[in-house]
């Protein structure tokens, strides 16, 4: 029997001392193969480091961090790659060292780097995964082309 007590890193305390893991909440992370590249490779090491002191939540994460719970999961899904002050904060939130955590940045920065150098020189397209969505918003962008904005729009008789 278990009684309600948490632990810290994401264990449960029983009556008779020993502890288990309790599932974790939320929404599953999309797989990610760190084989895929910098980004990836980064991503992943974020995930092992909040893997490593018991899966806390985002928003958990985003109390000490200071960052939304949003932008640090955002860090830590491959889709972009985080700012330096994201990663320092994602890190220290879970206890890490800073200065190591802005080596790793620094390298992978470095990567994706000459990543997107070679191939601009070899003629490909470089997107982010991030830059390939839209915001859905394209309809009203066609609807509103040539219509007067802000004051303008105010200062025309509304017949």
């Amino acid at each position: 029997m278990y009684d309600l007590r948490i632990a810290a890193r994401g264990t449960q305390v029983a009556e008779d001392g020993g502890q288990r893991r309790r599932p974790r909440a939320g929404r599953p992370e999309r797989p990610l193969d760190p084989a895929d590249g910098p980004l990836s490779r980064f991503a992943n090491e974020l995930r092992q480091l909040r893997a490593s002191v018991g899966y806390p939540s985002y928003r958990v994460l985003a109390r000490t961090a200071l960052f939304s719970a949003s932008v640090l999961s955002t860090a830590a899904s491959g889709s972009s790659f985080p700012t330096l002050q994201v990663t320092l904060a994602y890190a220290s939130a879970c206890g890490a060292d800073a200065t190591v955590w802005r080596a790793r940045w620094e390298t992978a920065a470095a990567e994706l780097a000459r990543q997107q150098a070679a191939a601009r020189a070899a003629g490909q397209l470089v997107q982010h995964a991030d830059r390939q969505r839209h915001s859905g918003h394209f309809g009203c962008r066609t609807r509103l082309a040539g219509r007067p904005r802000g004051s303008a729009a105010l200062a025309e008789p509304a017949c």
